[in-house]
């Protein structure tokens, strides 16, 4: 359908169904039947990995206490290597040690539960299963540092139940 213009204000009205080709399916989901599966599981795959770098980014900055910057990041390393080498006193080096290796423990366990995430949404992805992983995405979004292995695992438990 080719867009037509209101003649009260000239603008222009383009139908929300044929929005990027897709057609609004009954239930209220969008498909674009010129993609082939292969073309959806990428879709797929780049929203999955997109969302996890996202998370890991979002979490390493709350850890960090927002120092987001290379510059930052920088100097937050440079007086980690100062701490190491004994630059301060001991107190004050133990504390930046122990701050660092709290942060680091943090950011490793993280890393684990995005990587068990994506390693099972992957798996429905490749299987075609995209239903689940597009599900499975769409509530992964409330994840964040505060978030554990366990409620991934029941995540993926419910989105596994539902089919």
């Amino acid at each position: 359908m080719l867009a037509q213009p209101y003649p009260q204000d000239g603008f222009i009205k383009i139908p929300v169904d044929a929005v990027c080709g897709q057609v609004r399916q009954a239930d209220g989901s969008y498909k674009n039947p010129e993609k082939s599966l292969e073309d959806l599981q990428d879709d797929f795959f780049l929203r999955l990995m997109r969302l996890c770098d996202s998370k890991q980014n979002e979490a390493e900055r709350l850890l960090l206490k927002h120092k987001n910057t290379v510059r930052q990041k920088e100097r937050y390393r440079d007086k980690y290597e100062r701490a190491l080498a004994g630059e301060f006193s001991v107190e004050e080096n133990t504390a930046i040690i122990q701050n660092h290796e709290v942060v680091r423990d943090a950011l490793r366990a993280f890393a684990d539960l995005i990587e068990h995430f994506r390693s099972a949404v992957d798996d429905w992805i490749v299987d075609g299963q995209l239903e689940k992983a597009e599900r499975a995405i769409a509530e992964a979004t409330s994840f964040g540092a505060a978030t554990t292995l366990d409620d991934v695992k029941m995540l993926l438990a419910n989105v596994e139940a539902e089919q």
